[in-house]
């Protein structure tokens, strides 16, 4: 349901021409798009992790930490939606990881890697992810200076044709 609702959403934004307007009421629906995908897959997480399978856990920590791998790709030129997902999916799946060490009595020495995996692994993907929005943020400046740039050029190009004409006119 969730992602068909992100889909209609998407839709409506493409076939909305001129968004400029509108930017921030767009750009919260879609924070608040990633953030309630965030909150189910942590909630998810939470819900499946089998305290008593080291399997399942592994396979639980390799599903959300890939969604959030694509996360920090896809959000990355809107960090606050990065966040929005990471952390509710993230910290949901350490917060279950804390109620199980609490209650386990033997070895908690899978539990506690877990933890400091995930912690590693929103730290990695959040520089991961502030890089690629800074290089987006570059690229698009430069864009911008080139077409700036262009249009410099195209202007004096017309300047010295139109120099050139009024010179022939007069040799004439």
């Amino acid at each position: 349901a969730l992602s068909a609702l992100r889909l209609a959403d998407y839709l409506r934004y493409m076939r909305g021409g001129s968004v400029r307007e509108q930017a921030q009421a767009w750009a919260r629906r879609y924070l608040n798009g990633s953030t309630a995908s965030g909150l189910l897959w942590g909630f998810a997480a939470a819900a499946f992790y089998v305290p008593c399978s080291e399997l399942h856990q592994a396979y639980i920590l390799l599903v959300i930490g890939g969604l959030v791998a694509a996360a920090s790709v896809t959000h990355s030129v809107f960090p606050p939606a990065f966040y929005g997902f990471a952390m509710p999916a993230l910290l949901a799946l350490v917060g279950r990881i804390v109620l199980e060490l609490w209650s386990l009595d033997g070895d908690r020495s899978f539990a506690i890697a877990q933890g400091v995996l995930v912690g590693w692994y929103l730290f990695a993907l959040h520089h991961l992810s502030r890089q690629i929005y800074e290089r987006f943020v570059e690229a698009y400046r430069a864009q911008r200076d080139i077409e700036a740039l262009a249009g410099n050029l195209f202007a004096q190009k017309q300047a010295v044709e139109h120099s050139n004409c009024e010179l022939s006119a007069e040799i004439e």
